[in-house]
């Protein structure tokens, strides 16, 4: 439902191995490259799971199941602000966390957090 997604191709809600659930997307075509549309939507996507987990059994009884979907979030949110520069925020630059200061460093984990509380 979310623009810019790719198309939900296959749910299952049965566990298999260390998955409580497993989504499958296929794209439509094949793509070499992603729009800041599409990194945006991906993050949403992962971060589906927690909100549903929250809605279905409350703010208080939410389950770790959704941590595989979290590191795909804040992998997709570190390459947008980090590894792309698609951040106004944040100069246009890829960097490294090898050769960038704490400073920067800690304002682009604060933009990674903005992301993915939205």
């Amino acid at each position: 439902m979310t623009e810019g997604a790719v198309p939900l191709h296959k749910v299952t809600i049965l566990p298999r191995g260390p998955a409580l659930g497993f989504t499958s997307m296929v794209p439509e075509k094949d793509e070499l490259s992603q729009s800041k549309k599409q990194l945006l939507a991906a993050i949403d996507v992962a971060m589906g799971g927690r909100v549903a987990e929250e809605l279905l059994l409350g703010p208080e009884d939410y389950t770790t199941g959704w941590s595989s979907d979290l590191k795909h979030a804040t992998e997709y949110a570190y390459m947008l602000v980090r590894g792309v520069g698609m951040r106004e925020e944040i100069a246009m630059i890829s960097a490294d966390r090898n050769v960038t200061s704490e400073r920067y460093n800690y304002i682009v984990d604060k933009e990674v957090q903005a992301i993915l509380r939205v």
